[in-house]
């Protein structure tokens, strides 16, 4: 009989807790302390089901899995683009920058930007390095910027030439 959320009654777990202060671990398969079990209000005995040392293995070895399954699913929610078409996407452009050319690693700098239009984030034009996102990001996107940097980089923006060369 339940009164408001809270059970006036307990399951066999919380008895064998209260009454041995043990809890039984179903990764390693034993009972052990309750002191090595993680608090968890969202279970009937209001610990975890694996002790903490099995828990903290468990995460140690899929770390690596989790972290890409929450990339993937960041790039979902951003961008509308599920692993397949990521994936299709990284192999289209070879692995490399849309602007450059260089590859994509594995690493936190030269992982693949997704590039969108900033108007419509579903809007993918491509994946990108760091770098040239960033740079697009500082020209906000805008070709009149891009053609005015492209300009000044191409000549001497109405100053005389002075000895700025490294030769002369």
């Amino acid at each position: 009989m339940r009164v408001g959320k809270y059970r006036e009654y307990s399951t066999p777990a919380q008895d064998k807790i209260s009454q041995h202060e043990v809890k039984y671990c179903g990764k390693c398969e034993r009972d052990k302390p309750i002191g090595e079990f993680a608090k968890r209000s969202s279970t009937t005995c209001g610990y975890a089901s694996w002790c903490k040392v099995c828990s903290r293995l468990y995460d140690h070895d899929n770390r690596e899995r989790f972290r890409e399954r929450k990339a993937y699913a960041w790039i979902k929610l951003m961008y509308g683009l599920g692993k397949e078409l990521y994936d299709a996407l990284v192999h289209k452009q070879n692995n490399k920058c849309a602007i450059c050319g260089v590859e994509f690693g594995t690493g936190r700098w030269t992982k693949p930007r997704v590039d969108h239009e900033h108007t419509a984030p579903h809007n993918v034009r491509g994946l990108l390095c760091n770098q040239c996102n960033i740079g697009l990001g500082h020209f906000q996107d805008s070709r009149d910027l891009l053609y005015k940097a492209w300009i000044y980089l191409g000549g001497n923006n109405g100053q005389t030439e002075t000895s700025s060369s490294p030769g002369g």
